[in-house]
């Protein structure tokens, strides 16, 4: 792939920002150095925009809990389309950042509709779909994820 071409996530009001890891690791950690982003005010000052970028990351993360894809999929597979993106390079970023959410963003959800992050979870654990299951360690993973299928092919090739 050329390196003369860029690769763009277009947002809903037209900016245009390069995809790759430079570009999505501030949206999973808002307050990490080296980024834009400043520390989130009070509850009762935050404004409509604030409440529209929380609620988008919270609305892929739950899209990922009950479909078992997110935002990076979906990106990720336009661009393979185009020919922006290698597979196995989208398999990379899917793995990394489908379905992360940052735990600022899920408090400052449960602080603005008054629950607690417990009865959240409880919620959102209550629609996850069919393709997750509980691992040894009692966390949720996908059954035959995509980067597992890769794996086994690159492994029987």
């Amino acid at each position: 792939m050329s390196n003369k071409i860029q690769r763009y996530f277009e947002k809903d009001n037209g900016i245009r920002l390069p995809v790759d890891d430079k570009y999505l690791q501030p949206f999973l950690s808002p307050t990490a150095k080296n980024t834009h982003f400043r520390e989130s005010p009070p509850a009762s000052e935050i404004s409509e925009r604030q409440k529209g970028r929380v609620l988008l990351q919270i609305h892929q993360m739950l899209k990922y809990v009950k479909f078992g894809f997110g935002q990076c999929a979906d990106h990720a597979s336009f661009d393979i389309r185009d020919g922006l993106l290698t597979r196995d390079k989208a398999i990379e970023l899917v793995k990394r950042y489908d379905g992360q959410c940052g735990a600022r963003f899920i408090k400052e959800f449960c602080d603005y509709i008054e629950i607690s992050i417990d009865e959240f979870w409880r919620v959102a654990d209550s629609f996850r779909g069919p393709m997750w299951e509980k691992n040894s360690k009692d966390e949720w993973v996908l059954k035959d994820s995509i980067w597992e299928q890769q794996e086994k092919i690159k492994v029987d090739g």
